[in-house]
């Protein structure tokens, strides 16, 4: 009985955590952030001479970030 306790607590901390990182993800101050990030890095290819080792920073970064996010949203949709 009391680790079906435990586990709500954690599932209650999971939705928590999960549901302000959606409010900060939806947010404009995200929206913003995540413009400049691309206004930035775009003319990195360039600078860079399009060296394999620029697209697996930006490939990386962009994973990073996409895969959170994805189970964010999901989250939310439930």
């Amino acid at each position: 009985m009391a680790s079906g306790g435990q586990a709500q607590s954690y599932h209650d901390r999971f939705n928590r955590l999960a549901d302000r990182a959606n409010a900060a993800l939806g947010s404009l101050q995200a929206l913003v952030l995540s413009i400049l990030v691309v206004l930035v890095g775009a003319p990195a290819g360039p600078v860079f001479g399009f060296s394999a080792t620029c697209e697996l920073v930006f490939n990386t970064g962009t994973k990073v970030a996409t895969f959170p996010t994805v189970y964010g949203t999901q989250h939310s949709q439930n």
